[in-house]
């Protein structure tokens, strides 16, 4: 269970224990868990600042964000629903992401 609550860094993620690399695995859960075609929901938290929140938004321009504020007001988090094709698409949306400085992915 403490596993699954762990945040991870996506930017330069080294291969894991297994010597399998961090996306290669990730793929393969990715595809047996959704369906492809479909929505997939990207959620994310960052610091409760204006640039922050642009960045996020010029990777999805075009969709709906779901937002939350911390209850001292310093994070907030995004939900963003994205129709996508195959889990190789997620993965670029993550790596985009994880371009900006601060971001926490789930």
């Amino acid at each position: 269970m403490e596993d699954q609550n762990k945040i991870v860094n996506f930017q330069n993620i080294e291969d894991g224990l297994d010597g399998k690399d961090f996306y290669a695995t990730f793929k393969e859960k990715l595809e047996q868990v959704e369906s492809f075609p479909g929505k997939y929901s990207f959620k994310f938290i960052v610091k409760n600042e204006v640039n922050k929140l642009d960045e996020i938004k010029a990777i999805f321009p075009d969709e709906a964000m779901q937002t939350n504020e911390s209850k001292n007001g310093k994070y907030i988090s995004l939900t963003v629903a994205k129709d996508v094709n195959d889990a190789n698409e997620v993965i670029a949306y993550y790596k985009k992401a994880a371009a900006i400085e601060g971001i926490m992915m789930l």
